[in-house]
């Protein structure tokens, strides 16, 4: 069925984004490339390299994605120009080719571009070291391999450096603005906030050798979004641009998720809560939205059966048993009855529906309202095979359907059935004909077996596209779609049909047309096969424009016009709303990171008045190294003043300290970059 007078709800248009060009050519084979895919509407620069990448020089490192073996000894985390285009119009040693030449070429097919920001703690220094490394970045006191980054203290005009110990985000913002433009003006559109960081411990052992705590990712994140915010207002922040299942409960077990306790509401995502939750009190603070995307990675841990062996779908193993749970996974994503077979439903949530896309929706709205979702990396795979196409189309439609960006990830292998998918959407005739700007009701009576996806499209308004897919393995299923709520006068004058099935990726018209009356459509659906309608009317519709807001805004709503600064200014003393965190809130800490011998100031909420409240700096390797002592604090809202330089005994060394908070019974941690 399907009812154009409800549920209509704008498709986004970065619903249908991907992370690399879709071409014929696997990156293991020398066929010439064709691009498949013409009109995406948003591509990312992202992925694990991204996170060592130096924009003041274009060095980074491969982590340990990249590994070679001589000798029975592994070596990783490689050094060198991997990430620099190999034809741009900048020289090799201007700040940000790598980025320019992506947003340049985003521009060029009209895409929005999502760009990647560094917030790990290190960035690579030399990209004509083409070495392996093995000295990690807090112990590289010669900055032989490792530059550090700030998130502020950098110039904002001048000529950047290519070879600075210290790198800028600031200044990198700055450079980005002055030479790209802003996000109105053909700069980048959208920054992810880095890249995994709950296993940067894993993927860059270097740059980040212990596992990233809550605090920490949730404050760097506040404090690299605040930069980025305050340089180009029309930009939008994603982040935390979290792995997977694991991190979007605990950040990975991370080593301070005991403060997670009071965000367990029983959604099972209790870090991204806290995320939230974080990032709405400082935006609260600072008066402008910090985070416009809860940005997510979903590689689905589903599983189906070859043989006797249980085969993870994202493979590409196309064996059926395999190919049916493929086909069935994207269920996942929004059907709260549908049990997949996979760890996280056995092992985390108890055997029910994961039904992630309500679940995450539920979490915005009881933590930071207004957040939009985002998928900047997700995979389904057999890209080559017709389960893969018909798992991908079944997400796109998805993901247009909820209002959800998404990327896809290549995995380097055959695309043809990921591109039909794609073209469904897309470019379903050859003439760059898409499926719609205006979702509206569509339901099918068996979700086993088929989904429907139905849009309205202003460009056309006496058209309506309706994609079916059929998920039956070996048969095929006779489908009869009624269009109900018409307008008066309205009826089907004329069907257009665009199919691909398990025999070809290519688009072909069936030799039987469907059957039509008034507002009926019937067809028979081959097994293993996608097919788009396109549905003419006898009369148009009233026009309907929808309406993406290129800023959400959340209350309370404050009208500021941020400036370009080397340090954004906060309010020493914020007004705030705090989430309840336990008898010490988790504190605000700013500047921070900081340059210079400070004060910092924290703010925080004692749900009890104290005594005494000690405020401790540990190093990352908890030696104290300050200690201040509060007398008789009332509860409620507290603002303190906490000194770092020399005035307080000997000066900082410059790094990430923890600021610890305690009334000797309760404490809470926070986190401060230090810089000299």
């Amino acid at each position: 069925m399907v009812d154009p007078s409800q549920n209509n709800s704008p498709i986004s248009p970065y619903s249908y984004g991907s992370n690399n060009v879709i071409t014929n050519n696997p990156t293991n084979s020398a066929t010439p490339t064709t691009i498949l895919v013409q009109n995406i509407p948003l591509y990312r620069q992202g992925g694990n390299r991204m996170t060592a990448y130096n924009w003041e020089n274009n060095a980074s490192n491969s982590g340990t994605d990249y590994k070679v073996v001589n000798g029975g000894v592994t070596y990783t985390n490689h050094e060198d120009n991997y990430m620099f285009p190999p034809t741009v119009s900048y020289g090799n040693d201007t700040p940000a080719t790598t980025l320019l030449a992506f947003i340049e070429g985003c521009n060029a097919v009209t895409a929005a571009s999502l760009v990647t920001l560094q917030m790990a703690g290190y960035v690579s220094i030399n990209p004509t070291c083409n070495c392996f490394v093995s000295i990690t970045g807090p112990a590289d006191t010669n900055n032989t391999y490792w530059a550090a980054v700030s998130f502020t203290g950098g110039p904002t005009s001048g000529t950047p450096p290519t070879n600075g110990t210290v790198v800028y985000m600031n200044q990198e913002m700055a450079y980005l603005l002055s030479t790209a433009g802003g996000a109105n003006s053909g700069g980048a559109r959208f920054y992810d906030l880095d890249n995994e960081p709950a296993i940067w411990n894993s993927t860059h052992p270097m740059v980040h050798p212990s596992p990233a705590n809550c605090a920490e990712v949730a404050w760097k994140g506040v404090s690299l979004s605040t930069v980025i915010t305050s340089a180009d207002p029309n930009a939008q922040v994603f982040g935390p641009v979290a792995y997977g299942w694991s991190e979007y409960i605990n950040n990975q077990n991370a080593p301070d998720s005991s403060i997670l306790g009071s965000y367990n509401n029983g959604n099972n995502i209790s870090y991204l809560n806290y995320y939230l939750a974080t990032m709405s009190t400082a935006s609260n603070s600072v008066g402008r939205r910090l985070l416009h995307y809860l940005d997510l990675h979903w590689y689905p841990e589903a599983t189906g059966m070859n043989g006797t062996t249980s085969v993870r779908i994202t493979n590409n193993d196309i064996s059926q048993g395999v190919a049916i749970a493929r086909m069935q996974a994207p269920r996942s994503l929004w059907d709260s009855t549908y049990v997949e077979t996979s760890w996280i439903t056995a092992n985390s949530i108890g055997n029910k529906p994961i039904s992630l896309i309500p679940r995450l929706q539920a979490a915005v709205n009881q933590y930071y309202p207004g957040t939009q979702l985002s998928f900047s990396e997700y995979q389904y795979g057999a890209g080559g095979d017709i389960s893969g196409g018909i798992a991908q189309a079944d997400a796109l439609g998805i993901f247009g359907k909820y209002g959800t960006a998404a990327c896809r990830w290549d995995d380097g292998t055959n695309n043809s059935y990921v591109a039909a998918a794609f073209n469904m959407y897309l470019n379903y005739d050859g003439a760059f004909s898409k499926f719609g700007d205006t979702s509206i009701l569509a339901t099918t009576s068996s979700v086993t077996e088929t989904s429907i996806y139905a849009a309205r499209d202003n460009a056309h308004p006496n058209r309506i596209n309706v994609i079916l897919l059929n998920k039956d393995y070996s048969n095929s299923n006779q489908s009869s779609v009624t269009f109900n709520n018409l307008e008066t006068g309205q009826q089907i004058s004329g069907v257009r049909v665009f199919r691909f099935d398990s025999g070809s990726s290519s688009f072909y018209t069936p030799g039987t047309a469907p059957t039509t009356t008034t507002n009926t459509l019937s067809d028979t659906l081959p097994f293993r096969s996608a097919t788009l309608y396109e549905v003419t009317l006898s009369q148009a519709f009233p026009t309907y424009t929808p309406t993406l807001s290129p800023t959400i805004t959340s209350s309370p709503t404050v009208t500021r016009t941020p400036t370009v600064t080397g340090t954004p200014t906060l309010s020493p003393t914020p007004t705030t709303t705090f989430i309840a965190q336990g008898p010490i809130s988790t504190p605000i800490i700013y500047p921070n990171p900081i340059k210079g011998p400070g004060p910092v100031f924290l703010t925080f909420v004692l749900q009890n008045a104290t005594a005494n409240l000690d405020v401790k700096l540990f190093t990352t390797s908890f030696r104290k190294v300050r200690q201040s002592t509060f007398s008789n604090l009332p509860t409620g809202s507290q603002t303190l003043q906490l000194l770092l330089g020399a005035e307080s005994g000997s000066n900082l060394a410059n790094g990430l300290y923890y600021v610890v908070l305690t009334d000797r019974k309760h404490q809470a941690i926070g986190k401060l970059l230090y810089f000299q």
